[in-house]
């Protein structure tokens, strides 16, 4: 605009007469009609202008990177910011090799979300997630066919698949005719029937077919990298996520008869114990053999979704109408499963999947698509010139070496000394494509088809064409710059940090204890109350958290069956093992559990048979690690029998589970009902605990009800306020002296790089 205004007045002036040198020197410069950006600013040699300053601001104050902070206070912070960018840069540190792979390993993973089509690609966006809405499941014929098929190979294809079309239209069976022509592999098991699918989970083509015709319909053949196909869909529905669980018992392969019994017992006695309404959770983490699962009581952390599971497995999920319900037991290849229903989960709104669409398609077959219309883009932007009769001899001379018709002479290096095509002002040689061919025809593993010099020319365009945008990305895309600028002064700003205010305040520990000493009177804790509260859903729960705490180790409402023995018989039978097998895994996941084992025997028995038969118990738990100090060993001999008719429920050893850890008692209170007890304890102070702000400040016990909650606390002791000891203000400490290194490092920073601010443009800013 500045120069058409000047050769506006010029035209104004000759137009109307002659031009005076009054006139002339009246004529504005071009200087005085641009005016410049105020500097707001300057560090060394660096300035900043209020644009870049308010840009800056908003990124990282208004965005929430750093809330709550002024105009004036984000200038301070990010003066402190570039002084240690300045002596980074002074020292040299953005031209370490460590640097350069950093920044080049940053530019590489942000460049595929910058180079795109966005028109293209916000719309291949929003038809992945409309088609993510619904999931059809379809059967397929597939035809081999070489991705290098000459017009003959590939008509033949095609017209054997729309006979088998035609024949299916005028009532042949599609199974049957897959599975006497289909090239899948699976075709035998299933008949060309490939369940439901939805977006991402085949080749785009593919999904495409299946999405673009209707129930009940046959699609016209269409090519994938795999042949030709033809797919017929049979149903739709809409989106299903299933939250699931399981209760599983491994079956390892190769496994002996044996091995399969036992396990299938194992299982069906898990599933008669849930019939009897035990609960799923407790018996998932007890016995379980998924250990991923079962300590989260069988819950899988992932959503499952079609075409995910094993068949058996994804029935039986899918089969489950109500949360909570479970399944009879199913098997898979992996062994016996109890199959439970969380929830199923609605498909979340496209604002939030957005993201995770944006990458899936960046990462997917579909973003040809868009790389072919970005590529037209920007040969367009960057003026792509290409050199047909290059190109054209670069092909016949790399199909002449590689079928071993010539050898490379003088000519062919002239040749390759041309420019094959140019992009911007940068001239790309045929011997780079040559090259570049030669590559991939090594890769290939030297099988060579004649149409690979074409195929490797339209990679090679390609790959050239986008390596030149990329390097001129960080000028072209100024959102792109800016966010890698931020990344080079973040990791520069990092080094300095490390360098002089962390790593050598962190090893000198002399430094640290002097000055804690120097400084001690800053660190004091404030009064604090130490107590332990249990926190009740309801009176009765208080009172039985109450009555297990008030003796150690606290029984746990875990019931463990007994193990019950012939008259006068001792010997642990493999029934026996199983079961002792199953209660050491549970010894050995949890620490601090303690078991209580006892002998009993019926009246009619011989004494000494109770003994002998917790003895060899504990004997078989001890080759499986449990250590004696964590058994409780009883001998109720006669004296507890369980029935006077039942006499062989008297010949037993039974079981009961302690433990030294309070949450233990809470998890199970907790599994049939959650928040059906709370144990808290601790030192606290004013302000830090909801539960703990209820309470008076006074010594012993006391109860509350508050909010439907039964609260009872035991204070045990109530500490004044005090000064720290060097331990308890150790991480204090080290913050302290970082921040006074820092500031002295500022300090003389600026002595090095004079910071100027001009303060009345700063003041308009802040307004």
């Amino acid at each position: 605009m500045t120069y058409k205004l000047i050769f506006f007045i010029f035209f104004t002036f000759t137009l109307f007469g002659q031009i005076t040198k009054k006139q002339l020197d009246d004529i504005p410069s071009v200087s005085e009609l641009v005016q410049p950006e105020p500097i707001l600013l300057s560090i060394g040699k660096k300035t900043f202008t209020v644009k870049e300053f308010n840009q800056l601001y908003k990124r990282n104050v208004l965005t929430d990177t750093l809330p709550e902070k002024t105009p004036k206070q984000f200038l301070d912070y990010f003066i402190q910011k570039q002084l240690f960018v300045a002596k980074a840069e002074k020292e040299g540190l953005d031209t370490t090799m460590a640097f350069r792979e950093e920044i080049t390993t940053i530019k590489r993973e942000l460049t595929a979300s910058f180079i795109v089509e966005k028109s293209v690609n916000d719309a291949l966006i929003k038809e992945a997630y409309s088609r993510l809405e619904t999931e059809v499941n379809v059967a397929h014929i597939l035809l081999d066919l070489d991705e290098f098929a000459g017009p003959d190979d590939t008509l033949m294809a095609y017209n054997k698949l729309y006979e088998l079309r035609s024949r299916i239209l005028n009532g042949e069976k599609f199974n049957e005719l897959a599975l006497k022509n289909s090239a899948d592999g699976t075709v035998k098991k299933d008949e060309g029937n490939l369940g439901y699918i939805t977006a991402f989970q085949t080749l785009y083509p593919f999904e495409s077919a299946c999405y673009n015709t209707p129930v009940g319909k046959i699609s016209l053949p269409f090519r994938t990298n795999h042949g030709y196909h033809i797919v017929k869909v049979l149903a739709k529905r809409e989106y299903q996520r299933w939250k699931a669980a399981h209760i599983f018992v491994a079956i390892k392969p190769n496994s002996i008869e044996s091995d399969e019994v036992t396990a299938k017992k194992k299982i069906d006695g898990l599933y008669e114990r849930l019939l009897k309404l035990e609960n799923f959770e407790n018996l998932a983490r007890l016995y379980s053999e998924d250990q991923t699962t079962n300590t989260k009581g069988g819950v899988f952390r992932r959503l499952f979704g079609t075409d995910e599971l094993e068949k058996s497995f994804e029935d039986a999920l899918f089969s489950l109408k109500k949360n909570g319900a479970f399944s009879e037991p199913i098997r898979t290849s992996k062994g016996w499963h109890i199959v439970r229903l969380i929830e199923k989960q609605e498909l979340k709104p496209f604002s939030e999947m957005y993201n995770y669409l944006q990458n899936k398609v960046l990462s997917d077959s579909r973003f040809e698509l868009s790389k072919k219309a970005l590529l037209q883009r920007i040969k367009k932007e960057n003026q792509f010139k290409v050199y047909q009769s290059v190109i054209d001899e670069s092909k016949d001379l790399i199909d002449s070496l590689l079928s071993n018709k010539i050898d490379l002479d003088t000519k062919q290096f002239d040749l390759s000394l041309k420019p094959i095509f140019t992009i911007g002002q940068k001239d790309i040689l045929a011997k780079k494509f040559i090259e570049f061919a030669q590559q991939k025809y090594v890769k290939s593993k030297k099988i060579y088809h004649e149409i690979y010099p074409s195929l490797w020319y339209d990679e090679f365009e390609m790959i050239e064409n986008m390596a030149y945008e990329e390097a001129a990305l960080e000028k072209k895309n100024l959102e792109f710059g800016n966010l890698i600028s931020e990344y080079r002064e973040g990791i520069l700003i990092q080094n300095i940090e490390e360098n002089y205010l962390k790593t050598s305040i962190l090893e000198d520990t002399t430094a640290q204890r002097n000055y804690f000493i120097k400084n001690v009177e800053k660190y004091t804790l404030p009064e604090r109350i130490n107590l332990e509260i249990f926190d009740a859903s309801n009176a009765d729960n208080l009172k039985k958290a109450k009555d297990i705490f008030s003796k150690e180790p606290f029984i746990i409402s875990l019931k463990w069956n007994d193990l019950l023995f012939s008259k006068n018989q001792s010997e642990v039978s493999e029934n026996h093992l199983l079961h002792l097998k199953d209660l050491a895994i549970l010894l050995l996941k949890n620490q601090s559990y303690q078991i209580e084992i006892s002998g009993n025997i019926d009246p009619d028995e011989t004494e000494v048979v109770s003994s002998e038969r917790v003895q060899k118990v504990i004997k078989y738990l001890a080759t499986l690690g449990i250590p004696v100090e964590r058994i409780i060993e009883k001998d109720n001999g006669k004296f507890q029998p369980i029935s006077k008719t039942e006499r062989d429920k008297n010949m037993r050893v039974s079981f009961k589970l302690f433990s030294f850890n309070k949450q233990d008692v809470v998890k199970f209170q907790n599994a049939l009902k959650p928040e059906s007890l709370k144990v808290i304890s601790g030192n606290f102070k004013k302000g830090e605990n909801k539960t703990v702000d209820l309470l008076k400040w006074q010594l012993g016990e006391q109860q509350i009800e508050k909010s439907g909650r039964f609260i009872f606390a035991n204070v045990l002791n109530i500490e004044p306020a005090r000064k720290m000891n060097f331990y308890e203000a150790k991480g204090r400490v080290i913050k302290a002296m970082q921040v006074a290194k820092e500031n002295e490092l500022i300090e003389k920073l600026k002595e090095i790089f004079p910071v100027i601010i001009n303060d009345d443009l700063l003041k308009k800013i802040s307004k």
